[in-house]
């Protein structure tokens, strides 16, 4: 018999002098007056407080509510336990966390679970030899300890209802312990739903150990508390699964749309180049001899003003661009709708400083606009990629700078260059180029900041959030990496980072 210090056991100490007391006091006379009386009478009453010990503590353990130091400390385990996977949206890290525990505090030598594949962990594996109608199979996935459960036995333990030990000789529970190994099975339901069946093999065979009525009333408010959790984790799963075959149907569509779309836009737009092709053949000489009729017959002509006529040689190639740009916002679209990366065969060596430079040339600013750019690009560097793309990532960065620049009303943009650049002390002999994009308007918020290269996030009124997203698949098509950083109210800073060209050589 062990005697711990917990207050219950101290109270029947207390109780057992007390009775021995009294005894003495009543039979005083005849106690004191024989010696063998006296240790008869203690000698009774010490059997029977022996005999009587395991119940009378019991029986005080419920009317009090306490428990011993070593089960309290068990249930502050649990309790701790509970705090940490209430709020927890990872069935894995839920059932880790409680397999460590009942290891640790229920004196557990094994820990076998069938979690229910509702709830959609990482590390469940379908087996068609694991199947029931019940739907529940071995977590972690593994060859070792797979026992099929049969649905029949599943419906027994959910009609029990409660949690069962090898120990009370259960027929639909007698093969489950044989096969597994374990002692007992604390079965986790909701709703008249089979959650989570936990088994548990202990490290101890002690029928008293198995069935302490403490240990499994601690069990039985942490299989009700997993219940909960577990339940609400597979309400979630159901709305992640809905929202993610809704988002795949959405994106079925826009891509269909989007593609005849595409085809309707790129038919006109080839007919303009077509044309301008015919043009561009004959303009120069229309324009020589509209020069020479006006000098022949002025009386003829009104005259056409000379910079109107040098701008007319020019026309056809912004009228190019223009569709150029276009054709661009097209692929962009298709890009990041079918979110596919480029092909490495339409690569060709580019120059930071030129793609940057034309970008800034051919950028529809509005008045005093470009004037707030300021280039610092004499450390220019050649990357492998497709010009007009990545003049259309720069295009991307000006207009959400402008935007920014002009909520704030106040602001510059800041584009720089710098080559061979070392991005990680552990790899020196790994270096890069790096493009530095900086505006000094409104900043972007810490909680959005790791979401603007999502597709289709934005917060800007009208916005598509194609945007920035394009920009990202662009950039890893080429081998590199976008990042972002942002100080509210300060600047927002964009950085591109690309590999040295002979890297590819």
């Amino acid at each position: 018999m062990k005697f711990g210090f917990d207050r219950n056991k101290l109270y029947l100490l207390m109780v057992y002098l007390a009775v021995v007391l009294l005894v003495l006091m009543v039979f005083s006379e005849l106690l004191l007056s024989s010696l063998v009386w006296q240790l008869v009478i203690f000698s009774v009453l010490t059997l029977v407080f022996i005999l009587t010990y395991d119940t009378f503590y019991k029986t005080i353990q419920q009317a009090t509510g306490d428990l011993s130091s070593s089960e309290l400390d068990v249930f502050s385990a649990v309790l701790e336990l509970n705090k940490k996977i209430q709020n927890s949206m990872d069935v894995d890290k839920v059932l880790k966390l409680v397999e460590v525990t009942l290891k640790d505090q229920f004196n557990a030598e094994q820990v076998i679970i069938y979690l229910n594949e509702s709830l959609g962990s990482s590390s469940l594996e379908f087996n068609d030899s694991l199947v029931n109608h019940h739907g529940l199979l071995i977590w972690p996935y593994h060859d070792k300890h797979v026992y099929n459960l049969k649905s029949e036995l599943l419906n027994e333990v959910i009609q029990s209802g409660r949690i069962f030990s090898r120990l009370e000789e259960l027929p639909f529970a007698e093969e489950l312990f044989r096969e597994t190994d374990t002692d007992l099975a604390i079965p986790v339901t909701h709703s008249g739903k089979l959650l989570c069946l936990i088994l548990l093999k202990y490290r101890e065979k002690d029928s008293f150990y198995l069935y302490k009525e403490e240990q499994l009333r601690v069990l039985t408010y942490l299989s009700g508390q997993l219940a909960i959790i577990l339940d609400r984790l597979r309400i979630y799963q159901q709305v992640l699964q809905q929202t993610e075959m809704d988002h795949a149907e959405k994106m079925q569509v826009m891509q269909s749309i989007s593609s005849n779309i595409a085809h309707e836009m790129r038919t006109p737009l080839s007919g303009i180049r077509a044309s301008i092709s015919g043009v561009e053949e004959y303009l120069p000489e229309l324009i020589r001899a509209y020069n020479q009729s006006a000098k022949s017959f002025p009386e003829e002509f009104d005259g056409i003003r000379d910079d109107h006529l040098k701008s007319l040689n020019t026309t056809l190639n912004r009228i190019t661009l223009m569709i150029d740009q276009a054709n661009t916002v097209i692929d962009m679209l298709l890009m990041n709708l079918r979110e596919t990366s480029l092909d490495d065969s339409q690569m060709n060596v580019c120059s930071a400083s030129e793609c940057i430079n034309q970008a800034i040339e051919r950028y529809p600013f509005k008045s005093g606009e470009r004037s707030i750019i300021e280039l610092d690009l004499d450390d220019d560097f050649k990357f492998l990629g497709i010009e007009s793309l990545f003049i259309y990532v720069i295009f991307n960065l000006i207009k959400n700078a402008l935007h920014s620049i002009r909520s704030a009303q106040i602001g510059k943009i800041y584009i720089s260059l710098e080559t061979a650049k070392q991005m990680d002390p552990l790899r020196p002999f790994e270096k890069f180029n790096v493009i530095y994009f900086r505006d000094t308007g409104k900043g972007i918020p810490e909680d959005i900041k790791d979401k603007v290269f999502d597709s289709f996030f934005t917060t800007k009124e009208g916005g598509t959030g194609a945007g920035l997203a394009y920009c990202k698949r662009t950039i890893q098509s080429f081998k590199g990496k976008i990042t972002c950083e942002s100080v509210v109210d300060e600047y927002c800073e964009f950085i591109i980072t690309l590999p040295e060209l002979d890297v590819f050589s």
